[in-house]
């Protein structure tokens, strides 16, 4: 019977994930919910089934279907943490069928990043301090590249490659390796920040302080741009993501050709991008074929 605190349940939990190669954002994120669900249990035994069963059947009420999948994929594993670790001589969750979700509700389709949008984003940056210099690179890195969070934010100086105009991800999503091209504007707005940045550091975008921007501290500044801005809601990272689908589309790639940019390794993930822009310009495209 399981006689640890709630904070060594959860360290002993991440130390599990990452022993097993977990990456440190979504460990982070598993972490959150584990807490979510020990203050849930406001120090009642967290490993008897009585407590999963009624901590997930209030998330069935409150939050949708994919969250609900993902809380119980959390407990699943921090149940395969306690029996590895002779917490508890039975997985509390045994015999409990994971939550079904349609495909439609795992893909988050949003609004993409206007060109004003990105127009009002860049007056917003300062032109004279390296702050604002880092703000327009970063804007338009998102913009132009179809980097994740954690990818732009995990970029050192080194992966720039100057003669091929490219900028390398060495760890993204799953361990996936691609190049995103480095664009005219893009270049000019990296080599500006590099020339007048405070702080000689390994990493591409930092923080006033010097240290590596995080994707939280991305996100947060995002949100502070687009209240300058006036931008209402707030953009968001992956927002532009979604964006470089529809953008890539609009130039006539293919999904075959825009999965390959994207750095997945299939097409099927690239679908969940920008379906509602891609099914619009299908259309578009069928009445203009049956016009003649």
């Amino acid at each position: 019977m399981c006689v640890l605190s709630s904070m060594e349940l959860v360290r002993g939990f991440g130390m599990f994930l990452r022993a097993a190669g977990r990456r440190p954002i979504p460990v982070d994120r598993q972490l959150r919910t584990l807490q979510h669900y020990l203050r849930h249990c406001n120090g009642n035994a967290p490993l008897e089934r009585a407590a999963i069963l009624a901590y997930l059947e209030g998330c069935a009420a409150s939050v949708k279907r994919i969250t609900l999948r993902n809380r119980w994929d959390v407990l699943h594993a921090f149940c395969r943490y306690a029996v590895a670790e002779g917490l508890v001589a039975a997985d509390p969750m045994a015999g409990l069928p994971r939550p079904r979700v349609a495909r439609e509700e795992t893909e988050r389709d949003v609004e993409p990043v206007t060109p004003a949008m990105l127009v009002a984003l860049l007056a917003v940056c300062p032109t004279w301090t390296w702050i604002g210099q880092r703000d327009r690179a970063i804007v338009r890195m998102l913009w132009e590249t179809p980097l994740r969070a954690s990818e732009l934010c995990g970029l050192l100086v080194m992966d720039i490659d100057w003669d091929a105009m490219e900028v390398r991800v060495r760890d993204g999503k799953g361990g996936s390796r691609y190049e995103a091209l480095i664009t005219e504007d893009l270049g000019l707005a990296l080599a500006r920040y590099l020339r007048n940045r405070r702080h000689d550091c390994g990493a591409l975008f930092v923080s006033k302080d010097g240290c590596a921007l995080s994707p939280h501290a991305l996100g947060q500044l995002l949100q502070r741009l687009s209240r300058r801005a006036a931008i209402a809601p707030h953009v968001f990272p992956h927002q532009f993501r979604h964006t470089f689908r529809v953008r890539m589309r609009a130039l006539g790639l293919d999904d075959c050709d825009v999965s390959a940019l994207m750095g997945h390794r299939s097409v099927v993930p690239t679908w969940g991008y920008g379906r509602r822009q891609a099914r619009s310009m299908a259309k578009a495209r069928l009445r203009e074929r049956l016009a003649g």
